[in-house]
């Protein structure tokens, strides 16, 4: 295996449709970009392997915030990302579920 995986990063360009700031409650997000992926380690018989795969990322997400106090909120949103990648040789697939949690103050 890879001794280190080192991820160099991503860049979305994004849209969303949200609700507003006033009303808070339901939201969607939803965002496509490009990406690219930078992979450096030992192989199994201890040679330098390095390698880079570009492609498109995407991300879909759903969520609610409710108001908990007069300039207070907390929030939970689902949301998936992933990309497709590859190189020359290669294609890579990402996928990455999340629940994140928010505490607002506006």
């Amino acid at each position: 295996g890879l001794g280190q995986l080192r991820f160099v990063g991503w860049v979305n360009l994004h849209y969303g449709i949200l609700s507003k700031r006033q009303t808070l409650g339901l939201h969607v997000q939803g965002g496509f970009g490009v990406g690219l992926l930078s992979v450096q380690g030992e192989g199994s018989n201890s040679a330098r392997v390095a390698g880079s795969a570009s492609g498109i990322t995407f991300f879909l997400g759903a969520g609610y915030e409710w108001r908990i106090a007069g300039a207070f909120a907390v929030g939970a949103l689902l949301r998936a990302t992933g990309a497709v990648l590859g190189n020359d040789t290669e294609a890579h697939g990402l996928f990455s579920p999340s629940l994140l949690v928010s505490f607002t103050w506006f």
